[in-house]
Parts: structure tokens; C-alpha cells; sequence
């Protein structure tokens, strides 16, 4: 019996419902996923969709689409929908403008780094992670930074110190991000506790 689902180490996403490799050549839109195509199939599998009929006519039975999932913007708060069309399954913020704002009120030193490694952490599924395996997604997924693991730590110990991110116990120490603002907006905390 041959299976539907493609492995992944092929570098297929791991929704079966989804057959779009996990990185595009020359597209960096999938900054946070290591075993999904995008944020949208990530959460397709995670809250457990299926997709919906095209319409109700009698000519689309058969047809299937897949639903729009609300989210909320990293910035304002407000509603951001993600599609499973490749430039809408991966959408941070409501518009343009608002990613604009929300970029100039990060500082500029760690920031935008901090940023990053929060959304890897709340949006990729994994629960815990040691620096240096998020500082090997980030310099693969990312062009804009090259860190190490040490690096990395160094930016955990400040969100642990913050409560944006919990630490284990043992070694080497496992991060993850705080549950409880897992439906927040990421800039407002990350200003907030810059100052």
C-alpha cells in the first residue's frame, strides 16, 4: 500500500491535504516553519480542519476549498485572515502600513532579531528549543541575520527575564514561548519591555 503522504525529509509539507514543498528557491516567505509550507498549514493540521465545499450550486459538488483561518495582527491586534494561497499563508500583519509602523517602534539593535525568534517560537509547532537549533533555522530561513546559538541564548536569557519565554530545568537548557500570549500581538509586548 502506497502511502499519501510524502516524507518529510523530501521537503514536502505535512499537511496531507497539501502538496507544496516546505522552502521555495528564491522565496523567503516561510520564515517559522520547519515542517509545514507556511503558518496556515500549520494551523490547518493543529486545529484539526478539513476543507469546505466551494459554494452550495449544484455545479461545484466535489469541490473543496480550504477555509480562511483569523489570526491577529503582530502590530495592532486586529484581524488578519490567512489563506492557503502562498503569499496570504503566511500574513503578520493587516497591511502594509501596519508592519511599517510596528517595524519603527522596534529597536534597532535586537529587535527585529527578538521578533523573529519569538514568532519561530510561538508559531512553529515545536514546543521546546535549545538556542542552537533555533539559531540553525534562523540562519537558514533568514537572509537578514547570522547568529549562533550562543547569540541566541543571550537574546532568550532577556525574554526569560521578561516572561516571554520559559526555561527548563536541565541541560542544555529548552526554551519556549509563554502560553499566555500566545494570542497577543508581539510588538506591543516587545516594546513594552525594551525600555
Amino acid at each position: 500500500m502506497v502511502s499519501s503522504i510524502k516524507p518529510k525529509d523530501k521537503g514536502i509539507c505535512g499537511n496531507k491535504d497539501c502538496e507544496r514543498p516546505i522552502d521555495r528557491t528564491f522565496q523567503r516567505l516561510n520564515q517559522t516553519q520547519t515542517n509545514y509550507c507556511s503558518v496556515y498549514c500549520n494551523r490547518y493540521v493543529k486545529d484539526g480542519l478539513e476543507q469546505i465545499s466551494m459554494s452550495d450550486s449544484k455545479h461545484h459538488k466535489n469541490l473543496y476549498k480550504f477555509p480562511i483561518i483569523n489570526s491577529h495582527c503582530e502590530n495592532c491586534g486586529g484581524l488578519v485572515e490567512l489563506k492557503w494561497q502562498f503569499n496570504k499563508s503566511n500574513k503578520h500583519y493587516c497591511t502594509t502600513q501596519c508592519r511599517n509602523e510596528g517595524r519603527q517602534k522596534l529597536p534597532k539593535r535586537r529587535g527585529g532579531l527578538l521578533l523573529h525568534i519569538l514568532e519561530l517560537m510561538r508559531d512553529n509547532g515545536r514546543e521546546w528549543w535549545v538556542s542552537s537549533e533555533i539559531a540553525k533555522v534562523i540562519n537558514d530561513k533568514q537572509s537578514v541575520y547570522t547568529s549562533s546559538g550562543k547569540s541566541i541564548g543571550n537574546h532568550l536569557r532577556y525574554c526569560v527575564a521578561k516572561d516571554l519565554v520559559t526555561v527548563s530545568a536541565g541541560t542544555p537548557k529548552e526554551y519556549r514561548f509563554n502560553q499566555k500570549y500566545l494570542n497577543l500581538p508581539l510588538i506591543p509586548l516587545l516594546t513594552q519591555t525594551l525600555k
